[in-house]
């Protein structure tokens, strides 16, 4: 199946419409996929075939290391044959779009424990699915990030967060949450909402995934909501409010940038976005023309970004005044 699916993404990705002479659709296609099966199938195999052998040939290098300077050609030898072995098992990984640790994924991690960050981007990055025993390993082992330089953790976070969709931030969150402790209270929080029905981590991986993939925009989607928690208040028909959340998120999301030693400009950005998130417009040109001359179009832009993926049943509205904002821009030059 896994080698079907690989197929069909290659020979169409995205299962885009394609066009061939009538009569030779079926023949062609036919081709097509028996040639990829084949070269697959070839490249697994060798993949496998040198495994086998790099493995096969450890006992007989490490008593190579112990005999004298006369048996370093034989040793070179068997080291070559061993490194494609490493490269054939890297070859099968990847051939099976597989994330796995080189040897115990345990000690990898305690030797530095950034790669469990960086493994979650590179799984997120390639389209891959992490090897159970390293998944395991990587929460398992998530809590020894707290030791890392806060700006390396913040850096591969930069990374990260452009390319994340919400199946990954869902999937991973053992591993967010251990860098960002502030999101754990989010997570499956039920907001009591008729508005809301998802609780307020699920809602905020939606809306990570929902804007572009701009830094700062990603930064705000990402902790727009921290601080519904603390603020989470009930009616008498039992309905959820969280009236003031904006204020008490940009403070909360000055904090963790501040600990994660973001650039001033990022983190003064991050929190500006948050801290508007909920504001409402109206409609007229008077209003639009004090929005640009306070905070120029790029800005708003970002604003109206962020609450369209975070309100879309505003989004005709939202895109009302994006376009009043573009046209008055336009005009001022």
């Amino acid at each position: 199946l896994l080698l079907t699916e690989q197929m069909s993404e290659i020979v169409n990705p995205g299962n885009r419409p394609y066009i061939v002479l009538e009569g030779h659709a079926d023949a062609k296609m036919e081709k097509v996929q028996n040639t990829v099966h084949t070269a697959v199938t070839m490249t697994l195999g060798l993949a496998v075939v040198f495994t086998g052998i790099g493995l096969f040939m450890i006992p007989y290098m490490l008593d190579l290391m112990k005999m004298p300077d006369a048996v370093i050609p034989e040793a070179t030898a068997y080291l070559s044959i061993y490194f494609c072995g490493m490269i054939g098992l890297m070859l099968y990984n990847i051939g099976a779009g597989i994330l796995r640790a080189v040897g115990n994924p345990e000690k990898r991690f305690q030797e530095d424990s950034l790669r469990i960050l960086r493994g979650v981007r590179f799984a997120v990055r390639f389209g891959l699915t992490v090897d159970p025993a390293t998944e395991k390993a990587m929460f398992a082992q998530a809590s020894l990030m707290d030791n890392l330089a806060r700006e390396r953790v913040f850096d591969e976070l930069c990374k990260l967060l452009p390319l994340v969709n919400a199946e990954d931030l869902l999937a991973f969150a053992p591993v967010l949450t251990q860098v960002i402790p502030e999101l754990v209270p989010l997570m499956g929080f039920d907001q009591k909402n008729p508005h809301h029905q998802y609780d307020i981590f699920t809602h905020t991986a939606q809306v990570v995934a929902g804007t572009p993939a701009d830094l700062a925009l990603r930064w705000a989607a990402l902790l727009h909501d921290i601080g519904k928690p603390a603020t989470f208040t009930l009616d008498e028909q039992g309905e959820g409010h969280f009236y003031g959340h904006a204020a008490i998120s940009a403070q909360l999301a000055n904090e963790i940038l501040l600990g994660l030693k973001a650039p001033n400009a990022l983190r003064e950005e991050v929190v500006w976005l948050v801290k508007h998130h909920m504001d409402r417009h109206p409609l007229e040109e008077k209003t639009a023309r004090r929005l640009l001359s306070r905070h120029g179009l790029e800005r708003m832009e970002r604003l109206l970004d962020l609450q369209t993926a975070d309100m879309g049943d505003r989004s005709d509205e939202l895109e009302a005044l994006r376009a009043l904002l573009r046209s008055l821009a336009e005009k001022e030059g």
